[in-house]
């Protein structure tokens, strides 16, 4: 935490730092959802929950409306 401090301090905008890591954390999660679920549909739906089936339903119907709707920016998801 203290060194991720100094690194921040060390550059310019700080701001805009953090700003870079509070994304950086945010893709490593969806990344880390995506391996989850690609780890659920491998196993076959056999340790799935409730929680994890909905999100993998939100997820696909998020890729849906993205392709539809703004396929510009689905270009960035893959």
């Amino acid at each position: 935490m203290f060194l991720k401090k100094r690194v921040n301090m060390q550059h310019k905008s700080i701001s805009f730092k953090a700003f870079l890591h509070k994304n950086e954390r945010k893709e490593r999660k969806t990344m880390h959802n995506l391996c989850h679920l690609i780890g659920i549909t491998l196993n076959g739906f056999k340790k799935s929950t409730a929680k994890l089936k909905r999100r993998w339903h939100d997820l696909l119907f998020f890729h849906l409306y993205t392709f539809i709707f703004f396929p510009n920016y689905a270009a960035f998801l893959f």
